[in-house]
């Protein structure tokens, strides 16, 4: 069970005038969640092993955004040397006069930008982040490969004289994160390079539903959905998941599962099968017999192919044939009548 701020009370009796009147109030049901304006929007808890110029720790990060369209002090602005917070598996006490502007992003990391300019230099190149997002760091501690809490806290004021507890200055949680490397989380951000991605920023934030597996955002917009290319290697998810590919893993775009000299993005690109050496579009050869050009062109069974010619290489291009190919047909064959003493282009194009 988890207890949150809510967005709004329902005792049923909203601003009571006494303990009576407090007492009359019938109850309602709870209202959402507060959320915002500053969420947990992103978190790198284990980075792909084989990043050169970075260790584990120094690829790790959590992401805050500011959904709101108002600049937020992260700080107490009536006592400003009481800062923000990030607890749980790592801590940190923000900078002093650190404001996020709307709609901002920014970066908590486990080592110290300022005094470590190389490290993060490769930092923001492999993440691609933005110049304008603000890096802070360093955190203590680790970000858990098999889960832990990380929670966003902000100060309220100093307990005053008369307090039972006076000089004491109260944190009150603005978000609580506690992810896990394991359902119903999403488990392919454990090493795979994939970081753990808020779906609908405005929506409660410790709920492993709102959370998805996708290609480092580091300091811009989240991935939309979980479908679609998660890890930004130029293929769709279903097929790698149909093509028993790895839809958590970009280098297998570059690899060639057949071994027939296609990659498995070029695969894609050309509809063909990945796991199958004879199904891949080539052009396997270009005949001249007198005034016709024979084309052969390995094809997949089933898709829609174009034929164009041009006299010129960056000219415009028309068509010469299109065709379907047979549900079993490996090989297509295009003729065409070509002047002899004039070069000619062709290309072949999957049109569906």
């Amino acid at each position: 069970m988890k207890f949150v701020p809510l967005a709004k009370r329902t005792f049923g009796v909203d601003a009571p005038e006494s303990v009576v009147a407090f007492r009359e109030g019938g109850g309602a049901p709870n209202a959402k969640p507060q959320v915002g304006p500053v969420v947990i929007s992103e978190i790198m808890y284990e980075g792909h092993p084989d990043v050169a110029g970075l260790g584990q720790a120094q690829l790790e990060y959590v992401e805050l955004h500011n959904i709101s369209e108002q600049a937020v002090p992260l700080f107490n602005p009536v006592e400003p040397q009481n800062t923000w917070r990030i607890r749980g598996g790592v801590k940190l006490d923000f900078p002093a006069n650190t404001t996020l502007p709307p709609g901002g992003y920014q970066l908590i990391v486990g080592f110290a930008p300022v005094a470590e300019p190389v490290v993060a230099a490769r930092f923001r190149e492999h993440y691609d982040v933005p110049s304008g997002v603000t890096i802070v760091g360093p955190f203590d501690g680790r970000l858990a490969n098999g889960g832990e809490t990380v929670r966003l806290l902000q100060p309220d004021n100093t307990q005053g004289l008369g307090h039972e507890d006076a000089g004491f200055v109260p944190y009150l949680p603005v978000e609580n994160v506690s992810y896990d490397n394991r359902k119903p989380w999403p488990s392919d951000a454990d090493g795979t390079g994939l970081s753990l991605q808020r779906k609908v920023s405005d929506k409660f934030g410790d709920e492993p539903g709102n959370w998805l597996a996708a290609a480092p955002t580091a300091g811009r917009s989240n991935a939309k959905t979980a479908d679609g290319d998660r890890d930004a290697d130029g293929m769709d998810d279903a097929w790698e998941v149909a093509h028993k590919l790895n839809p958590a893993n970009a280098a297998d775009a570059m690899a060639d599962a057949d071994n027939d000299g296609v990659t498995n993005l070029g695969e894609f690109r050309s509809g063909t099968d990945p796991n199958d050496a004879d199904s891949r579009f080539l052009i396997k050869s270009i005949e001249v017999t007198g005034g016709r050009v024979t084309i052969f062109v390995h094809v997949s069974p089933g898709h829609r192919y174009r034929v164009e010619f041009s006299e010129e290489v960056n000219s415009g291009w028309t068509k010469l044939a299109e065709f379907t190919t047979d549900d079993s047909q490996r090989l297509a064959k295009v003729e065409s009548n070509a002047p002899l003493a004039q070069a000619r282009f062709y290309r072949i194009q999957l049109v569906e």
